[in-house]
This record gives structure tokens, sequence and C-alpha cells, in this order.
């Protein structure tokens, strides 16, 4: 399947640019070069014994480098196991060995030597792991407990691109940037198989760095930017200004909630809409996104390929306009019973998945997010939602970022915490007091925190979401504003 539509793409495109890499020399490859580059690297890969459902570790630390082996592994029906470039060797033995990996890519002067993986002995069960047709492993992110292994079929990593592709109606004459790593699922998706099945170019740079976002996007005449907020909140916060932006059409943000207060930066600074998108890599990544022409505001928009209720705790589907957990159903779910999916079983039921996330959907069918069912508060029997409350906190002069959490309290059960990220230099109680007197006049007094703590900055993950976990654990240590 895979191999017919390279082969397709490059006799439609040939020389057309499908990959650049911005800081290699040599940096881009056309579609012809890139399918016979694919075929010939996945026939050295047959001939070294690779075979379909082989899961194989591979470091990611380039495009150039990363991609042409991801689509020569998946062409094999074979699993890539992507991990951090960097990772250190502990990390890599413990994500190959939870999945049975029997090969690891390793580079040796910029060339792939791949070698058999017998560092240690495998987690007791995975070498019967099966994986018919391939697909890919990645992981959750862990923002809120252990990263658990995905294992998501090149079937779904197929209909999800072709989703995304035609909700942002992607088009040979497009150009993406995409600035996120590609060990995560948006990247692989969202940037590289989507422009793949458009037949439009890609840049992917090694990493983001504020100081060439707008230099390459001017150079490399970036239609549309892969982002998640992290990022386009420290592109606002910056005082570079693009000389020509006018060919950037679509700003697709991912990953996590977007805060309103960066969204009206790119509008008010550069007359920019973001379009918030909802994903997961339990769907091979997107689930739902506002489209070009229904682009709602506050909402990540709505489901594309895939079936999405709202449920209550028991169970039952509510109707529009009520909050609850979120579920959903189609082809690019995981499958419980493929690979190293074991895990989710518990999270099935009927054949939808429970995603954790609670929101809820309008008339329209637009999705509406309010975060994720772990972290709400339950302060003395009343729910707060954090994101709620870290949208007050932001407007707050002076607030860089913040994150609310919920702390132990012996009569509530609960307390609201506010943890800030402030450049303001005044001292912490007067900071402290300004932030409780501002949500004060803008939330219900339960949803008011009782501690506000200062950080020098916010715990994060490879894609910029907040790692409360972590939080909560400094909270302890942390110099609370009475």
């Amino acid at each position: 399947m895979l191999l017919d539509l390279l082969e397709e793409r490059a006799n439609a495109l040939g020389h057309h640019h499908f990959l650049i890499d911005p800081e290699q020399p040599n940096c881009s490859t056309s579609y012809k070069d890139f399918h016979q580059g694919v075929v010939q690297y996945g026939e050295q890969l047959r001939k070294k014994g690779v075979r379909e459902g082989d899961r194989v570790g591979l470091p990611v630390r380039s495009a150039m480098g990363f991609i042409p082996a991801w689509f020569a592994l998946l062409s094999l029906n074979a699993v890539p196991v992507p991990i951090a470039g960097d990772s250190p060797w502990a990390e890599a033995t413990s994500a190959f060995t939870q999945v049975g990996a029997r090969w690891y890519l390793a580079q040796d002067q910029g060339q792939w030597q791949l070698k058999p993986w017998t560092a240690v002995a495998m987690t007791p069960g995975s070498r019967e792991q099966r994986y018919p047709g391939g697909g890919v492993v990645l992981w959750t992110s862990g923002t809120s407990g252990e990263p658990k292994p995905v294992a998501i079929k090149t079937s779904a990593l197929l209909h999800t691109a072709e989703q995304v592709s035609g909700v942002h109606g992607l088009m040979t004459e497009d150009v993406g940037y995409s600035p996120l790593p590609l060990f995560h699922i948006n990247a692989e998706v969202v940037a590289v198989l989507a422009s793949f099945l458009a037949g439009s170019t890609v840049v992917i740079p090694r990493r983001f760095r504020r100081s060439l976002f707008w230099d390459h996007i001017q150079k490399y005449k970036a239609t549309w930017i892969n982002a998640v907020p992290s990022i386009l909140a420290i592109v606002a916060q910056d005082a570079t200004e693009p000389e020509d932006i006018r060919r950037v059409r679509l700003i697709r943000s991912a990953s996590m909630a977007l805060p309103s207060v960066v969204r009206e930066k790119w509008l008010h600074r550069w007359g920019l809409e973001i379009t918030e998108t909802y994903g997961l890599s339990e769907a091979a990544s997107q689930v739902a996104a506002n489209g070009v022409q229904d682009n709602r505001v506050g909402s990540v928009g709505k489901p594309r390929g895939i079936q999405l209720r709202v449920c209550d705790d028991n169970g039952a589907v509510l109707p529009p306009g009520k909050t609850g957990v979120i579920e959903i159903k189609g082809p690019s779910v995981i499958d419980p019973h493929w690979g190293a999916n074991k895990w989710a079983q518990e999270k099935m039921h009927d054949g939808w998945y429970g995603t954790g996330d609670v929101g809820s959907i309008d008339q329209d069918g637009f999705v509406f997010l309010k975060g994720r069912q772990r972290e709400v508060i339950n302060r003395g029997g009343e729910k707060v939602f954090p994101r709620e409350v870290e949208e007050v906190i932001r407007r707050i002069p002076g607030i860089v970022d913040c994150t609310v959490v919920g702390s132990p309290h012996p009569i509530l059960g609960e307390e609201v915490v506010a943890c800030v990220v402030a450049e303001t230099g005044e001292s912490t109680a007067v900071l402290a007091n300004r932030v409780k007197k501002f949500a004060a006049e803008m939330l219900a007094g339960h949803k008011v925190p009782s501690q506000v703590i200062t950080v020098s900055t916010l715990p994060t993950g490879s894609t910029g979401k907040v790692k409360r976990r972590i939080l909560t654990q400094q909270i302890a240590q942390s110099e609370v504003l009475s």
C-alpha cells in the first residue's frame, strides 16, 4: 500500500520538493529521489533480515535521516520505534525492551547501521506481541502519569493523514513548516504524511529555534505552520518582526489547549488566526479540527473521520451542550488487541475508547474541551477545571504563564493552587494578592486560587505539555505566597 503511494507520487510529481531540512547541506529531496531512496533502503533492510512485524528502534537526529528510514520500515510492514536522538541509553533500553524490539538502527558517521537488539532481556511477553501489517510504536506524553506504548497501524496513520490534508485543504503548492519532534505522532502524521498525501512540500528543522522561526518561514515561502501553543507563545513574545508573511494561510495548533491570550496576540500583531485542533496518540493524532471554512474560536473543531460522543460518569451519552468524558471510535483509534496495546483494553467499551478528556459538543458539532478528567479539582464537592482558571490568570499583566493544579486539603479534599511564571519584579506577597484579587473579580469563589506559587519555569515535555505531576511534587518545596 505505502509503496504504491510512493510510486504514484514519484510518477506524478517527479522533481517537486517533498522534504527540506533547513539545517543540513543538500537539504532537500524530491518525490522522485525520495521514492528511489526508500525502495533501495527497504530492500537493504529486507536482505539483512527485517520482516513484517519486526520492531526496529529508530533514533531521531534529523528529518533527512529519519523520514526515509521510517518510510522504508513501514514499506516492509515492519514497526519503527522512534525515540529522541539524544535519549540516554537507559531510556532507549527501556523503550525497546517494552515492545520486544528485534533490531535498532544506529548511526555511524551519518550512515544507518542495522544491528540486532540483544542488549538486555526483553520485557516478559513483549516478543509475543503481534503487529500484522506494520505500523509504529510511540509513547503517550506522560504528563499525568507514566508514558505508555501506543502501537498504531499503518492504515490508521494514512487514514488520519488523509483527514488532516482534507480539512486544511493542503495542495501541491503548499509548503508546511513543522518545528516539532519527529518521535511524536503529530510531526509524523500531520507534517510528514499529510504533506506526502497532498503532494506538497514540508520543511522540518531539527528543533524549534526562536531566532530562526521567521527566517525559515520566509526563506522557504511557507504557506502553513504546524506548531504547539508553547511555540506560538514564545514567538508572540519575541520582538522579531517578519518582513513578509503574506503567503501564510494556516497556523495549526495542537497537542494542548491554546490559551486565548496567545491567539489574540497572533491576531492583533500579524492578523493571523490560529486554527485549533484536538488529537491524541491513541487516535494517530487528529481527532477534531477546525476547517478552512468552519473555524469556530474557542472550539477545537469538528470530529474528522472519526466518531465522537460525550458521556457521563456512568457511561450514558449526554446531549449537546452537556459536559462529560469524550469517547471516540473509528478506523484510526487504538486497537487494544494489536501490538503493545493490551493496557488500552480497560479503556475500551463496545468499540468506544475513553480518552480521559472532558468536554462538550454543541448543536453544530463543534467540540469544546475543558481539560483532563484526572486534572479536575474537587474543592469541597465543587468541580474546578484548571484551564478556566489559567485563562483568567494569563490575562494579568506581568504573568508570563501559569498552570493550576489541585493540592490535598484536610477539610475540602483539594484546594486550588496556581503556579505562575512572572516577570514583574514585585514582592511575592504583592503578586499573590494581585492574582487572587483579579481572579476573584472574574471567577466564582470556589475557583479562586487559595495558594499562588512562583516558579522560574513550568516543567514541560518535548511537545510543550506541562508535566502537572511534577508541579504537585514541587508544591511542598515551593515558596507559598499568602
